[in-house]
């Protein structure tokens, strides 16, 4: 009930990323401390993710701006941090094939070859996944050299800034005004 209203005094972006994105944050950090169980924090993920789906698909698209894909990388399946962005991305009507959770790497090259997208978005949440994350955008990299990568997710800011120095170009940052930045740098370039 208060999350219609919410939707009903604010705009859908300040609602998504805001309010949804910090009670999300709270929840993960009440999991972590034992506050509530993980049952409570499925049900509260599953009850997001339905209602942040419903969103998604409802918001149109400008077939004109170029395509992005947004997927996990690998071996990371939290997906309601990058469906948040995607909704960033569809607000600012890019034609977005949202996957979730991860897909195996050789399946990148299908999708890619299939879908041809100017951007892909790949999610990183646990800071052990980062290295592997890294290493497909190597590889992708060199094969898709028209693909604008970017990284997004809380497992970049895991890990020392050493390790992810060679790929500060790809990390599209963590707020709305990091987000917009990017996108439009990458944009233009």
């Amino acid at each position: 009930e208060r999350l219609n209203e919410a939707f009903s005094l604010y705009s859908i972006e300040k609602v998504v990323i805001e309010i949804i994105g910090t009670i999300l944050m709270k929840v993960k950090e009440q999991r972590d401390s034992g506050k509530i169980t993980s049952a409570q924090e499925h049900f509260l993920y599953s009850f997001f993710r339905s209602r942040l789906g419903y969103i998604f698909h409802s918001i149109p698209v400008n077939r004109l701006l170029p395509k992005a894909i947004a997927v996990c990388g690998p071996n990371d399946s939290s997906e309601l941090e990058l469906l948040i962005f995607s909704i960033f991305l569809r607000r600012n009507s890019f034609d977005v094939l949202y996957i979730g959770a991860s897909i195996a790497n050789h399946e990148f090259d299908h999708i890619l070859n299939q879908v041809k997208p100017a951007f892909l978005f790949l999610s990183c949440t646990l800071g052990e996944n980062v290295k592997k994350t890294f290493d497909l955008v190597d590889h992708l990299t060199l094969k898709y050299q028209n693909v604008k990568i970017g990284l997004y997710g809380a497992g970049f800011s895991q890990v020392l800034s050493s390790m992810y120095s060679p790929y500060e170009d790809y990390l599209v940052g963590e707020t709305k005004q990091q987000w917009q930045r990017w996108m439009k740098d990458k944009l233009v370039h």
